[in-house]
């Protein structure tokens, strides 16, 4: 497998710097690749001689994965496996139009025809204006900004037509190769092959809980407090671990307690029968209870008012009387 991958990274970083080398335009087409030294030096001649070397290179790559899934190192499924041909020949789709740009530059008859409209619109512009504007310098500023305008633009088509070369405003073709054998590099390192191990604690992780700040800090502080938490144990860990209290569990502890509320539930009814049997009516004549004897179901409407409700009370009446039905009184008469 690590075979497999130096051989396979030292064909990408061919590949690209044969397609840059391909559509440049610069005087000297030096660009970085990683060691070939041990590659066979009759593939690497033909190579030199031919004149379609990234179509070459590329036949190399998609020849070496094959071979590498025929013989069991790429354990992958062949859906899968078909994205990286698709990508590949993405890839020389993109570099096939690139590569126009070199092969069919903008026809000399219409680059021509725009600089003779530029002049001639150039000296019209100034007659015109100065027609037209009664002021000298009114007369030189406009004309002065709309030729200027007319003229920039054209040489910034200029320079985007080709952007393969040495100028200032050209792509940085040897900069984009250095960054790619950099890539190229920390993909091989033996970190970034396999994703580093994790620990999971249920009691610490399953709250997911999130931090608002840069990867290079936090990578920085995690880094740092890694060697204390690995001589740590589990226990250890969560004991050190702050606990937070959410506001949920703040304001309604017996919402989020079910087993709380229950025995609540219980003893509210056992207290409810007990007074419902044992109570008399108590019902108030001026700030006096005066009990009643004779009837028990005045008693049994007037125990609600006792009970741990915290209902506010009655205000005193003077005479009750029951009901015909046997229910509850009825104060000062009357219905």
């Amino acid at each position: 497998v690590v075979r497999f991958q130096h051989r396979l990274v030292r064909l990408i970083s061919m590949l690209y710097g044969a397609a840059l080398n391909e559509v440049s335009e610069m005087r000297s087409n030096a660009f970085e690749f990683i060691d070939l030294d041990d590659f066979e030096s009759e593939g690497l001649e033909y190579l030199g001689t031919s004149v379609s070397k990234c179509e070459i290179v590329l036949q190399w790559v998609q020849r070496l994965v094959v071979e590498a899934h025929n013989a069991g190192v790429l354990d992958v499924a062949p859906p899968i496996l078909t994205r990286v041909f698709n990508h590949l020949g993405n890839g020389i789709v993109f570099f096939h139009n690139a590569q126009k740009l070199n092969d069919f530059p903008m026809p000399f008859p219409l680059s021509q025809i725009i600089i003779f409209m530029l002049i001639f619109h150039w000296m019209l512009t100034a007659v015109v204006t100065a027609t037209s504007v009664e002021s000298t310098i009114w007369v030189a500023f406009i004309s002065f900004v709309v030729v200027f305008g007319f003229w920039g633009v054209h040489y910034i088509g200029m320079e985007l037509e080709q952007p393969f070369g040495d100028d200032a405003n050209d792509l940085p073709l040897r900069e984009m190769q250095v960054d790619m054998n950099t890539l190229l590099r920390e993909v091989m390192h033996v970190r970034a092959r396999s994703p580093p191990k994790f620990e999971y604690d249920p009691a610490c992780h399953k709250q997911l809980r999130t931090t608002t700040v840069s990867l290079e800090e936090y990578i920085t502080r995690v880094v740092s407090m890694g060697d204390l938490r690995l001589n740590m144990t589990t226990s250890e860990r969560r004991r050190t671990r702050p606990k937070r209290k959410s506001r949920l569990q703040s304001l309604w502890p017996q919402v989020l307690s079910p087993k709380a509320n229950f025995q609540r539930d219980q003893s509210g009814d056992s207290e409810d029968a007990a007074s419902t049997e044992g109570a008399a009516a108590v019902i108030p004549d001026g700030g006096a209870a005066e009990r009643s004897s004779t009837d028990s179901s005045a008693g049994e409407c007037h125990a609600s008012f006792a009970s741990d409700d915290d209902r506010p009370r009655p205000a005193p009446i003077s005479t009750a009387t029951s009901s015909p039905s046997g229910g509850c009184p009825v104060a000062g008469g009357g219905a």
